[in-house]
């Protein structure tokens, strides 16, 4: 089990390359079922990387240019070697996760 970290139940890990990959488990959206599937998305980590990639490009063209997205259907993941980057899309997750009404808008909201 991976201990919490300040984005929990996102994480941060080494990557190739000197980059470092924020990874977000698609169990992170089993609280939030009823909202994924208004959407027809079932909550997988390329249905998170529709959502979060929108919302991080609203909220910091700077760090969502400085991400790459590598996610799989158990797992969104994006990685940079920018630090700022990974904490503003570590916070907007964090974000997301604690304010029901944010994530549905961002889930509406997702890349097609």
């Amino acid at each position: 089990m991976r201990p919490k970290g300040p984005w929990h139940p996102a994480y941060i890990e080494n990557a190739d390359n000197g980059k470092k990959a924020m990874r977000l488990p698609s169990e992170a959206a089993s609280d939030f079922r009823e909202l994924f599937s208004a959407e027809s998305m079932d909550g997988s980590g390329l249905d998170w990387e529709s959502v979060l990639k929108p919302a991080l490009r609203h909220r910091d063209k700077a760090a969502f240019a400085a991400m790459e997205f590598d996610s799989e259907a158990d797992c969104f993941v994006a990685l940079t070697r920018d630090e700022n980057a990974l904490n503003v899309l570590g916070q907007l997750i964090k974000d997301l996760l604690h304010n029901r009404h944010a994530l549905e808008k961002a889930i509406h909201d997702h890349e097609s």
